[in-house]
């Protein structure tokens, strides 16, 4: 099939507006402001509580506001994802990280002893168990690269045993 250049063109253009509106940034998102939400689109439901439509979890360097990887929420799971992933985790150090799941209203949502939700994550059956070793105490993720590879991860908000809502997987990369 011979496609002219006005519908190579079109075709291009089309694809390209579809892409851009999950992988651009407003210019408030480059200097540490809020994301806009996606119109019409409900946040995750874990028990009661409702989390922010669009960007509900964010995980920044530890004690500072550089966000290094965040959900962008497409109304159910099997659409969402992470941007900027792979989240690199140095090999040989201990680096902390802070885990931020915000509200329907924006407010981060206390996480950990006496908090609703306490935060697991755990490698998937297709990741090495020893590409990085983790520790998590209320919404700090402390994390050792203990050798160089990429796996995926299951965040999950948890009430004990009992997992109350999965993320989308996220990639981590010990460089």
């Amino acid at each position: 099939m011979i496609l002219s250049r006005r519908h190579l063109l079109g075709s291009c253009l089309a694809g390209g507006v579809a892409l851009a509106g999950c992988t651009s940034s407003s210019p408030e998102s480059e200097s540490g402001g809020e994301d806009q939400p996606d119109s019409g689109t409900e946040g995750p439901q874990v028990g009661e509580t409702t989390l922010r439509s669009s960007f509900p979890v964010e995980i920044y360097e530890g004690d500072s506001d550089t966000r290094l990887v965040q959900i962008h929420w497409h109304g159910k799971l099997s659409n969402s994802h992470w941007h900027q992933q792979p989240m690199d985790v140095p090999e040989g150090r201990w680096t902390s990280y802070d885990v931020r799941v915000y509200d329907q209203t924006g407010d981060p949502i206390p996480l950990g002893e006496g908090a609703q939700f306490s935060l697991a994550i755990s490698p998937t059956e297709e990741t090495q168990d020893d590409l990085i070793e983790i520790e998590i105490a209320g919404r700090t993720l402390n994390a050792n690269g203990q050798k160089t590879g990429l796996g995926e991860y299951r965040l999950e908000l948890v009430d004990g045993d009992q997992v109350l809502w999965a993320a989308p997987l996220l990639q981590i990369e010990v460089p």
